[in-house]
């Protein structure tokens, strides 16, 4: 066990404080109305990575130039970049209904993109990575976490637009309510599809 914190513990923490805050006033400033639990939850589960990894990091026993949480706080603080970004932008969340169904095709051919050839690559067991080559440098990305937002957006959309007729029970099976297969048809294509995707990519 550490008996003190470690010489970069205040600038981890002040940057990490900082990046909370603009997040936190950009958040009540351009969306008011917006669920206040969402951003401290996120926030919390976001600080727990960061410190496991700085903790990994004092576990070496090394003193590396360039440490794993120093990477993982500038991903912080892009993240919070594009979170502002995408306040400024997207004034009003329900223009996003009107790309729905596109939202779903994209979220599933990123799903997909992995497992094409020549640009996904298996990593650790998982074929969830593409990699890409541009010149001498080689890039690689998991397409998963940006279609895990592009779902939400179809999931959100579609459960928003179909609310009134998801609402009504079409009949009952052994003491379920099922719903119209027209209008639970999309969520259990995109379910459906999803889980199919992560099999075959062993995530």
């Amino acid at each position: 066990l550490l008996d003190e914190l470690s010489t970069d513990f205040t600038t981890f923490a002040i940057v990490f404080g900082f990046g909370l805050v603009v997040a936190h006033l950009s958040l009540r400033w351009l969306a008011p109305y917006a669920d206040p639990i969402l951003l401290p939850a996120v926030s919390l589960l976001n600080g727990l990575g960061l410190a496991m990894i700085h903790r990994l990091d004092l576990a070496e026993d090394l003193t590396p130039s360039d440490p794993d949480y120093v990477a993982q706080l500038g991903w912080f603080v892009l993240a919070v970049a594009l979170f502002v970004a995408v306040l400024l932008l997207v004034r009003d969340h329900r223009v996003l209904q009107r790309y729905t169904y596109t939202a779903m095709l994209v979220g599933l051919l990123l799903l997909v993109l992995p497992l094409l050839p020549l640009i996904g690559a298996v990593i650790n067991g998982a074929r969830i990575w593409v990699r890409l080559t541009l010149g001498a440098r080689t890039f690689s990305f998991q397409p998963a976490e940006v279609a895990k937002i592009v779902l939400i957006v179809f999931f959100a959309g579609y459960l928003v637009v179909k609310r009134d007729v998801l609402a009504l029970a079409r009949s009952r099976v052994m003491g379920i309510d099922l719903r119209r297969g027209r209008d639970l048809g999309p969520i259990l294509v995109a379910w459906a599809a999803s889980l199919g995707v992560l099999v075959f990519q062993q995530d």
